[in-house]
């Protein structure tokens, strides 16, 4: 004869912000993020080497569970602390600069909206960003809302090809522009490479440049075939460039309202 055995599971709640038996509030590291995690009387603090408030809900989630079962806090900590950066997400570039370039893989509204929330959370000076949208789908009405969200978040904006596939760059960007909302300054450089150079070369102490849109991707698919290129490789490039220039810079356009 089966048995039947009544299992008794134990339910917590966790959340950023609504109520909860758990609960999180965080602080924005140049790195990353400190956690700092409440139950009840208690507070537990974590340092998480990952940027932006979706990855602060997954330790959170992370945090609760193993706590939940028995796990000491400090294997916890010492657990998050460990935690690698996903390559091409929220990846700092770091060579020595004094201001942040953040290569993200954010490709749709959602994401993109997602990554200059994560940015403006580090309180740069100025928020600086290149982004282009994807070819192949035609999607007009995701081109519109992805401008108008970029308007919307970011100081600087450098309007650049994404992966055009089969499409006209010049056709993707003007979508895209179109989008565009009040006077945010940008400017429209087709050619990617170009793009993050000027973006990164008018970069000045405290300000964050966000390259958006292909993260670890180290091979562009264009018309003519697919091509090599790491938006990683070509920040570290133009940092470089950057860091030996002389004390007479080059004449780099800067955005302006009409995207000039």
């Amino acid at each position: 004869m089966a048995r039947q055995v009544a299992e008794w599971r134990q339910v917590v709640t966790y959340g950023l912000r609504t109520p909860a038996d758990f609960t999180a509030t965080t602080c924005p590291l140049p790195s990353g993020s400190l956690l700092i995690v409440r139950h009840g009387e208690q507070v537990w603090p974590f340092v998480l080497p990952l940027r932006g408030e979706h990855n602060a809900q997954n330790a959170l989630a992370a945090v609760v569970s193993t706590l939940s079962v028995g796990i000491e806090p400090e294997a916890i900590a010492k657990g998050l602390a460990s935690v690698r950066s996903i390559p091409g997400r929220m990846e700092g570039i770091d060579c020595g600069q004094p201001f942040a370039v953040v290569v993200d893989f954010a490709h749709n509204p959602s994401g993109l909206l997602e990554a200059l929330r994560a940015a403006r959370a580090q309180k740069p000076e100025r928020l600086i960003l290149v982004f282009g949208c994807k070819g192949a789908d035609g999607d007009t009405v995701k081109r519109h809302l992805m401008g108008r969200i970029a308007s919307q978040g970011a100081d600087m904006v450098w309007l650049t090809t994404d992966d055009p596939y089969e499409e006209d760059p010049e056709r993707i960007a003007a979508e895209v522009a179109r989008g565009f909302q009040g006077t945010v300054r940008f400017r429209t450089v087709l050619d990617r490479e170009q793009a993050i150079a000027e973006a990164i070369w008018i970069a000045e102490p405290g300000d964050l440049v966000l390259v958006a849109g292909r993260g670890h991707e180290a091979r562009q698919p264009t018309s003519q075939g697919h091509r090599p290129f790491d938006d990683r490789e070509v920040c570290r490039i133009a940092i470089q460039q950057w860091l030996m220039r002389s004390t007479t810079r080059l004449a780099i356009p800067s955005p302006s309202a009409s995207g000039g």
